[in-house]
């Protein structure tokens, strides 16, 4: 099939690694609503740009690149500020437009940012999930606070790790079972990575007085809040979305964060889509589309 022509500010991407996750699999499922029954998922990607349309002058042929699938509507106060990261009608590549489980994309210039040789296809795309880690930090936390990330999954370890990187020295990551054992440890802040009604209590129960609880993940399904239950403790809820994209490229490309050891599997196309058809999200590694042949 042709591609349509570059308008001004387009350029052509040819995708090298595209990364699987959960919205991808809510989407596929129709459990969150998608711009067209059928649609292209695929937001975690990287890739090297092959066709660069008019009125582009920062991006060339031949430059590898990650793309940010989240596209601020520029409009509204925060993009305004330059805050577009917070923007409320930002809309997502593989979601309310076609992502990148296919070999090449259009995508606005605005969206690329270079990476270097020394950064795998792999490795950048992990940009997306760094830029939701980074979320946390829109909740206003001091880097002295003492925290805690619950879970086990690549998600929770790959915040965990983010925080570390950004300076927290008095966070550490708790299962279930672990958070269950402590005694009223007082935490400043906890941040959640599967939630649920458990989860949540167990948040409740982890933090001190005015603490902060951070929802950070993207559960279509709801959870229950007893009121009783919390209003003693008075926590500060914050429920955060995307930090800077620009500052999760800056820690893959300054090295400060290891992900390489989160990747997982590489799959073909035909691969790629037994693994989704049997629902195959390994929680611990991220697997990968590799268009083209392995």
């Amino acid at each position: 099939m042709a591609l349509p022509s570059l308008r001004p500010g387009q350029v052509l991407v040819n995708v090298r690694a595209c990364g699987l996750c959960r919205t991808d699999l809510y989407a596929i499922e129709g459990r969150i609503r998608t711009w067209h029954r059928r649609f292209i998922p695929g937001h975690e990607f990287s890739g090297v740009v092959t066709e660069v349309g008019p009125k582009v002058s920062d991006i060339a042929e031949g430059m590898r690149v990650v793309v940010n699938p989240i596209i601020p509507c520029g409009l509204c106060p925060v993009c305004e500020a330059d805050e577009a990261h917070l923007c409320p009608e930002f809309r997502q590549m593989g979601v309310d437009l076609n992502g990148a489980f296919c070999e090449q994309v259009i995508v606005s210039a605005e969206q690329l940012y270079p990476i270097p040789d020394s950064l795998s296809f792999e490795e950048a795309a992990f940009a997306e999930p760094i830029a939701a880690a980074l979320g946390v930090m829109n909740a206003k936390i001091e880097l002295d606070a003492r925290g805690a990330v619950m879970g086990t999954s690549r998600i929770a370890r790959l915040t965990w790790r983010v925080l570390k990187a950004c300076g927290f020295s008095q966070v550490c990551l708790l299962d279930n079972r672990q958070a269950e054992q402590l005694e009223a440890p007082g935490f400043d802040f906890v941040v959640e990575t599967d939630m649920s009604t458990e989860i949540f209590n167990q948040m409740v129960r982890l933090i001190r007085p005015g603490g902060r609880i951070v929802l950070k993940s993207r559960q279509y399904q709801s959870f229950e809040i007893t009121l009783r239950q919390i209003i003693p403790f008075q926590p500060v809820i914050h429920v955060v979305n995307y930090g800077p994209f620009q500052s999760a490229v800056d820690l893959l490309t300054s090295m400060e964060l290891e992900v390489s050891d989160l990747i997982g599997d590489r799959l073909s196309f035909d691969e790629f889509q037994s693994a989704i058809e049997h629902g195959q999200l390994d929680e611990q590694l991220k697997t990968f589309l590799i268009p083209g042949s392995l």
